[in-house]
């Protein structure tokens, strides 16, 4: 992307009675010759241009028009990169253009309205032309000038004369303003601004009771004239009295003229009005009525103004049912927002290129049963390569939405409209490796005209079969969990829109676990006759390409399952060729082929895959028609078994117009079966056999202007989860028994479907949170990937899949905000698991949570095959975060069966609090020697660090209140005295009063030599510092002290829970925060570590601080803008720079290491503390337990933020008002639900209660409004 904003200008030509659209980019005469240019060639040219041919009937009008449509989005200013508003509006100049395009009937109709009333009016027309002259020199008109010497980078400084005619019409404007319009917002405005009109009219007393009550040498906008030269001067005409003229003033304003005495007058009668219209009351009618998208308004940092006591009306508040949404499958998704984009074009080179990195996961996985992971050396990243340099390529490009229902296995649509990352076939690190890519699948489009001329491409920028033709370029768009491709390729007819989504609805596990994803195509013909559109789907299932299938799967005891050798190997002369060789084996299941050696091994069982290059390989399977009530298939059935890869896999076909013809074919070569389609539109009688390609196709007659929708979904079925041999199981195979139930369930819901995601999406997507917070926050949900169900109702998450622990619980802790608040029973059912394990009364450690459910163990050569087995580490930020949840859980859900389970597992948070006493007691009220999740630090050599005495105190005050909840006051008391205890500690051992932060560790005293020499920490650091131990273990002897960023993330989650400050000193936090920003800051984010060793890890970005860093500050009330730009850097860098958002790593390497590229861990959960950020701007606070919900802000209306709690999604929204009454304005709330309910005793925001009488509760697609006087 270019970095100053020059983006791809697009002349669009499109109208109803164009037949012929042509663009030309080279120096050409084609145009005279013909009317017309010959075919688009792209490249740097000097010339573009776009043409329409329409044929004219005798007497026959019709209309051409071509649409220049222009994307500069960096506007300067002296240098100051101010930027253009539009750019909020649209996102590129093609966007621009449609959005003329499509509007332009009405574009033209409201110019003539505008027009209509002067040039239909009886006013004279003029014949005469006159014209003012401009000066040949002086300054630029708005500020001074000052274009000679760059002073100053500010477009707003405020100066100039001392004039007669602006203090007046300052105070004009705002009269005019206030008693022309009815809009709210500018009323309020207006009453916001009295106190600066009340100063101006107070200036132009002070300047005239005194001066004879009229200004006296004023100069004017007639400055040319030197009135300003004269005593008193009227706007009629003026005598100059020479006494009192100022003959310097003459001298240097010869001729100038100004009004002076009027503009007095204008004044004091705008005052007047003004003054009485301030305090004029009058009735405002209330409209309860839903807004569905509102306005995104720039955020505020100040906090609205209410008084002391603010009231709410008591006769507002009403409980109402949103306006219903559309109904229509294309309505819907074309009401959808989107807040990124990358396009990718047929001319785009991308290549991988080797990245140093700790570990990252691997492109492609040789092996089962091992971690996904490049580790300790290089991962391959893609680039684009520009003219030979390597550039970030677009956004969809190294990563995209990962579509699939939850749990169920995933793969992605990436945006030049290859398929990536496929797992749907079970697989994960403690069983199959992924597929890469599975060549040959892909979308494709068919388009013919009434007039005879047809068009066909494959959905691809660069198909893998270079006999398939592909499109000209696609534009990406991804929102979890919906991805959308728009096809941007002058050669076809029709406007051709993709959507791929999968169910996912907020507080619905079972729905959202369906197998199947949804591809839509919308199709528009905008021409002046009828044309003929197909759609189609193809999957190659039957051959896997770059891979191998030669190692038996493991058995539930360890062995080898089946191993034996292969039941033929033969030489064949391609892969096709070994494909046939195994079906025409009646007992084959599995194949492998060499394409090397030409060797082909068939074997009765099904073998594991793994990647190799230069090998093919698949497993047994038949195409077969299927049609079940609702949907008409084809399905591909698998062989017979019990491993991952045993089950089937189906294209059925749906639309909402009963006219829609499906086909389906077959075939085992993928160009005849795509030359069957492109000739037609459709397949040939579709025939079953065990052949390679299965495909799915559906035609619609489009008439000029009309849209219509074709609709393809992909159902799978495989229902045999191994873990290590162990068969588990999937739990969708409780809610379907085939990929043609998972398939039509899907496609019968397909609007159900698009509602429940737009209703996702709508508190994020119409807020007034900035754009990068909205779009990173949604999409963040992708990490979903990693999880599976499995059909025993174990619901269990990997770490990273190139980090394979499973629910390590302080890693849940970042993650955790979204899968608490969209399904609540997941996070429900991990917390079980981690009770089950804890540390028994009669070992070390007693009461302690384990770090995780089971630690990798992948690389043993006979690894644990018990998937929950409870170990790890010893841990500061684990016990607490167990506490952490619990108590969210009971405050935060109002559902009887979550609360029950969390009252039975007070006995265990308990003893977890009772081991948090345990090993503070004795050690100066601090926990000493653990370590936590930024492990690679080597804190835990350290006797005292800031990071673990904050999560001790969060488990302190979380361990408290929970108590206080249960009943045991004398446990809650004896959790507040350790917690008392242990913030004077933490200001004892950690403040540091010179440097005025608090250190990240004690170095002075307590110092494990033994412990950090054993630490990756200390073996890098002496690698990069020539052995130098004395600086790796005390860091730079000049630094004030080390620093941490991050110190205070259990501040976060305790700000988060209503807790409040865990300091003893909010000062000291506030300051510490500041040195954080000032010290640890680079250009990628905040460093881990500064003043202490130095080396790639400590200098590193860990990509949960910037967003922890911002949250805290917004809490604090500083500065919002300011803390949302810091949260910014780091998130924003991987939408808009990497354009990698749906693969974050978990740390960026810094100026040591790979300088703002990924460094260690993908896919990883660590980013989305920022979650966190929401709850910070709203002050969401809850009790549920009491029915108690309230909101302190911290912006100022008008905004719109989310409201999310357990299995609950909704909006606040404030608007102010003008007054109701004299003495005050309103503010008018809303709070409304998309998902869940919510039972109210008592709503607050602000301090300004709900007039709630007894209790309501508050349901899905309701919402509450009531009014609070300022």
């Amino acid at each position: 992307m270019a970095t100053l904003g020059a983006q791809l200008i697009r002349c669009c030509a499109n109208l109803a009675s164009v037949s012929k659209v042509h663009l030309w980019l080279e120096n050409s005469t084609a145009f005279a010759s013909s009317g017309s240019f010959e075919a688009f060639k792209e490249g740097y040219l000097v010339n573009g241009a776009a043409a329409g041919t329409v044929e004219l009937g005798p007497g026959e009008t019709k209309g051409v028009t071509v649409f220049l449509g222009w994307y500069f989005p960096n506007r300067k200013f002296i240098g100051y990169h101010l930027g253009n508003f539009y750019s909020h509006l649209f996102k590129s100049s093609i966007e621009a253009a449609e959005k003329l395009r499509n509007s332009r009937i009405e574009a033209v109709s409201d110019i003539a309205k505008l027009h209509e009333p002067f040039f239909t009016s009886t006013m004279p027309i003029s014949r005469t032309s006159s014209s003012t002259a401009c000066p040949t020199s002086g300054t630029a008109a708005g500020g001074s000038g000052r274009l000679t010497t760059v002073s100053t980078l500010k477009m707003d400084i405020g100066d100039g004369r001392v004039m007669s005619d602006v203090i007046s019409m300052f105070i004009t404007y705002l009269l005019e303003l206030y008693t022309w319009s009815n809009d709210n917002d500018t009323l309020g405005m207006v009453r916001g601004l009295w106190p600066q009109a009340q100063q101006a009219a107070q200036w132009q007393l002070n300047i005239t009771q005194s001066n004879g009550y009229l200004p006296t040498y004023l100069v004017s906008t007639d400055d040319l004239l030197g009135l300003d030269s004269y005593n008193h001067v009227t706007a009629q005409q003026f005598i100059p009295v020479r006494q009192n003229m100022d003959s310097e003033k003459a001298t240097l304003r010869r001729g100038r003229r100004t009004h002076c005495g009027l503009p007095s007058i204008l004044i004091v009668l705008a005052v007047v009005l003004l003054l009485c219209w301030h305090w004029w009351s009058t009735q405002v009618l209330v409209l309860i009525v839903h807004q569905d998208s509102p306005v995104n308004i720039p955020i505020k940092s100040t906090p609205p103004p209410l008084s002391s006591s603010p009231k709410a009306e008591v006769n507002s508040v009403r409980v109402q049912k949103v306006t219903p949404r559309p109904t229509d499958l294309v309505d819907l998704l074309s009401s959808l927002s989107f807040k990124n984009y990358g396009i990718a074009k047929s001319s785009d080179v991308y290549v991988f290129n080797d990245l140093p990195c700790i570990y990252l996961e691997a492109q492609n996985v040789t092996s089962s049963y091992t971690s996904w992971s490049d580790t300790y050396g290089e991962s391959s990243y893609l680039y684009q390569s520009v003219a030979g340099i390597l550039v970030h390529p677009p956004s969809g490009m190294r990563s995209s939405v990962p579509l699939g229902g939850i749990s169920t296995g995933s793969f992605e649509l990436r945006a030049d409209g290859s398929f990536h990352e496929w797992t749907i076939f079970n697989q994960y690190p403690a069983g199959p490796p992924k597929f890469q890519t599975l060549d040959n699948t892909f979308m494709g489009l068919y388009v013919k005209r009434a007039s005879g001329s047809s068009a066909s491409y494959v959905l691809q920028t660069s198909p893998s079969d270079g006999r398939l033709p592909g499109v000209q370029s696609l534009m990406y768009q991804g929102a979890h969990p919906m991805s959308k491709l728009v096809v941007m390729d002058s050669r076809l007819p029709v406007t051709a829109t993709i959507y791929a989504y999968s169910r996912y609805k907020v507080g619905d596990m079972n729905t959202s676990a369906t197998p199947a994803v949804a591809f839509t195509a919308v199709l528009e013909n905008p021409l002046n006759e009828n044309v003929t559109a197909s759609f189609m789907f193809n999957f190659p299932h039957g051959i896997e390409p770059h891979t191998q299938r030669t190692v038996p799967q493991m058995s539930p005891n360890g062995t080898l399952y089946k191993n034996s050798p292969p039941l033929r190997s033969i030489v064949a002369m391609d892969t096709l060729s070994c494909f046939e060789f195994c079906n025409s084996v009646s007992i084959c299941s599995s194949w492998s082929y060499d394409e090397v050696g030409g060797t082909c091994l068939i074997y009765e069982d099904v073998r594991m895959n793994g990647y190799k290059d230069g090998n093919s390989a698949g497993v047994k399977g038949q195409w077969k028609a299927s049609t079940s009530e609702g949907a008409q298939c084809v399905t591909m059935h698998r062989v017979e078994t019990d491993t991952a890869a045993g089950g089937n896999m189906s294209l059925c076909g749906f639309s909402t117009d009963n006219t829609t013809k499906f086909s389906y074919g077959a075939s085992n070569d993928v160009y005849s079966l795509w030359q069957q389609f492109a000739s037609s539109g459709s397949f040939e009688a579709f025939k079953e056999g065990y052949l390679v390609n299965g495909a799915a196709a559906g035609t619609v007659e489009l008439g000029p202007g009309e849209t219509k929708e074709v609709t393809i979904v992909l159902g799978w079925y495989f229902p045999n989860r191994e873990f290590i041999g162990y068969r588990l199981g999937n739990f969708y195979s409780h809610l379907f028994k085939s990929s043609v139930e998972a398939a039509e369930k899907l496609g019968n819901s397909r609007i159900e479907a698009v509602s429940d995601i737009a209703k996702l999406h709508e508190p994020f997507f119409t807020s007034t949170m900035p754009d990068y917070l909205q779009d990173i926050l949604i999409n963040s949900l992708s990490h979903i990937r990693s999880a599976f169900w499995v059909r025993d109702g174990r619901w269990r998450q990997w770490e990273a899949y190139d980090c394979v622990n499973i629910d390590s619980v302080h890693n849940d802790g970042e993650r955790h905000i979204p899968y608490i608040t969209i399904f609540p029973d997941s996070e429900l059912n991990k917390i079980i698991a981690w009770a089950k394990y804890q540390v028994q009364p009669n070992l070390t450690n007693a009461g302690m949570i384990y770090e995780e459910l089971r630690q990798g163990y992948l690389d043993l050569p006979y690894p644990p095959r018990n998937m929950d087995i409870g170990d790890g580490r010893v841990m500061s930020d684990v016990t607490s975060m167990f506490i952490t949840y619990l108590l969210e859980l009971y405050t935060w859900s109002s559902d009887n069966d979550t609360l029950a389970v969390v009252r039975s597992l007070w006995p265990q948070a308990q003893q977890a609090a009772q081991w948090q006493l345990n090993i503070t007691q004795s050690n100066g009220y601090l926990p000493t020697y653990l370590v936590s999740t930024y492990d690679i630090l080597g804190l835990d050599s350290y006797k005292y660090a800031t990071y673990n005495g904050a999560f001790h105190l969060l488990a302190m005050k979380a361990a408290e209140k929970l108590a206080y909840l249960m009943g045991d006051n004398e446990f809650a008391a004896t959790c507040h005295e350790a917690f008392l205890k242990g913030q004077v500690a933490l200001d004892q051992y950690l403040w540091n009063e010179a440097a005025q932060y608090y250190n990240a560790y004690t170095v002075d005293e307590g110092f494990d030599y033994e412990r950090y020499r054993n630490s990756t920490n200390l073996t890098l650091c002496l690698y990069e510092s020539g052995r130098n131990e004395e600086k790796c273990v005390l860091g730079d002897p000049n630094s004030p002290g080390p620093l941490m960023s991050d110190s205070f993330y259990a501040q976060v989650l305790a700000y988060s829970l209503g807790l409040g400050t865990l300091v003893q000193n909010e000062t000291r936090l506030r300051l510490h925060m500041k040195a954080e920003l000032k010290n640890n800051d680079s250009p990628w984010g905040l460093m881990a570590l500064n003043g202490g060793a130095n080396n790639a890890y400590t200098n590193s970005i860990w990509a949960l601080a910037n967003p922890n860093w911002a949250t805290t500050n917004i809490h604090l009330l500083e500065d919002v803008e300011l803390a949302l730009s810091v949260a910014e850097k780091s998130l924003d860098y991987w939408r808009s720079v990497l354009n990698d958002q749906w693969n974050i790593a978990g740390l960026l390497g810094g100026t040591l290491a790979t300088s703002g590229l990924p460094f260690i861990t993908s896919h990883y959960g660590f980013f989305m503390t920022a979650w966190h950020i929401v709850f910070a701007l709203s002050g969401q606070n809850a009790n549920m337990t009491e029915g108690s919900l309230t909101f302190a802000p911290k912006v100022s209306p008008p905004f719109l933020l989310p409201v999310m709690l357990p299995g609950v999604w909704g909006y606040l929204e404030a608007q102010e008002f003008a007054p109701k009454r004299p003495d005050a304005g309103y503010v008018q709330y809303t709070l409304g639900l998309n998902f869940g309910s919510i039972p109210l005793q008592s709503l607050s925001i602000s301090g300004c209660s709900a007039p709630i009488n007894g209790s309501c509760t508050l349901r899905a697609d309701d919402f509450l409004r009531w009014d609070c006087f300022l």
